[in-house]
């Protein structure tokens, strides 16, 4: 199955995951939803590309948090991606940081402390 060449509606037809499963992933496609969360944002889908399988994820999030979610005991990058109302997609990091950027074909951007 090709994933790049998908549409939206095979995309919702996949098998269903639960966001309690323990399953190790090796990529993700982002997909903001029409739905909203009580946030008024719009809500993420999530389809985990894992060596068991394909699978879609769609619970009601609004915030996807990468590498956890920064607080004072735990130390991570804090990186975020919300589903905006109009429904776009903005990453940021949490606690204001700064971002550097660079690159040529791949963007890259590295949190600057």
């Amino acid at each position: 199955m090709n994933i790049s060449k998908m549409t939206y509606n095979q995309f919702l037809k996949l098998p269903k995951i639960d966001r309690n499963s323990e399953i190790q992933i090796s990529s993700a496609v982002i997909i903001p939803m029409p739905e909203k969360h009580d946030s008024g944002y719009n809500t993420i889908a999530l389809v985990l590309i894992s060596e068991s399988g394909i699978f879609f994820l769609s619970d009601g999030f609004d915030v996807l948090a990468i590498d956890g979610i920064s607080t004072a005991m735990n130390k991570s990058s804090g990186w975020r991606i919300e589903c905006l109302q109009n429904g776009f997609l903005q990453l940021f990091r949490s606690g204001g940081k700064k971002f550097k950027l660079s690159g040529f074909s791949t963007l890259e951007i590295i949190a600057q402390d």
